[in-house]
């Protein structure tokens, strides 16, 4: 009995070394798929980890690729600009009265005012000084 009270202690410690090299083997392989997992997400974006460190590339864009941004780009701002105070003086299929320029139509205006600064505007003056 004295022989196996001896030997407790001795089972005691290799239980405790074996949980704790468990525990440090799951540590350890959670650590690398983790490192895996970011090293490939990394490379998608052209930047590669290495022992001597990490490098960084450059994406090749063919010259089609480069144009074809560049055309989808000003499509996309030449399609959402608007100018709302523009108006066409030349109005298609319309008659002579109606493709007059709408900033000398006096009544359209409210209350019978005009913009300031208009070129009728200076004629006018000019014809009523002399």
């Amino acid at each position: 009995m004295g022989k196996a009270s001896n030997l407790v202690p001795l089972l005691v410690l290799v239980v405790l070394i074996a949980i704790a090299a468990f525990i440090g083997f799951i540590a350890y392989s959670v650590a690398n798929d983790v490192s895996d997992k970011a090293a490939k997400r990394m490379e998608k974006k052209n930047i590669k980890f290495s022992k001597e460190g990490m490098s960084v590339g450059v994406k090749q864009l063919s010259t089609e690729d480069i144009s074809d941004s560049t055309q989808s780009a000003l499509m996309k701002v030449w399609n959402s600009a608007s100018l709302p105070v523009y108006k066409a003086k030349l109005r298609w299929g319309q008659s002579a009265e109606e493709s007059r320029p709408l900033s000398s139509d006096v009544s359209s205006m409210p209350s019978g005012r005009r913009k300031p600064y208009s070129r009728s505007d200076s004629n006018q003056r000019d014809t009523k000084k002399s």
